[in-house]
């Protein structure tokens, strides 16, 4: 069974595109966030994923609909911009937080 732990400096775990997918299995109401533009997420995304623009002003408010005390696992392009969510989400209050590295350009190889 994984488990979430914090780094210094780090609220949040980054993990494989296998261990993503053993999330999503382990935690079946997992909220699977999608952090790219809407352009992006049309192009192709994870199935099930929401979308929600880091770079739209309110995105931290949208966020505020989601349950916080699900596991958030969160993706963009290639894991810069959901690095930057991650931290978002953490000071937002979200308590366990996964980042896909290597994003959706991992996922679609």
């Amino acid at each position: 069974m994984l488990s979430f732990f914090s780094r210094k400096n780090t609220n949040f775990q980054s993990v494989s595109i296998h261990t993503l997918k053993e999330l999503q299995n382990q935690y079946p109401q997992a909220i699977l966030l999608d952090v790219r533009t809407k352009v992006e997420f049309e192009n192709g995304s994870i199935p099930n994923a929401i979308n929600v623009d880091i770079n739209q002003k309110d995105f931290l408010s949208k966020m505020t609909t989601f349950d916080k005390s699900k596991p958030c696992l969160v993706y963009c392009r290639s894991g810069m911009r959901s690095v930057k969510a991650c931290k978002a989400l953490y000071q937002a209050g979200f308590v366990t937080l996964y980042n896909l590295k290597g994003g959706y350009l991992a996922w679609n190889k």
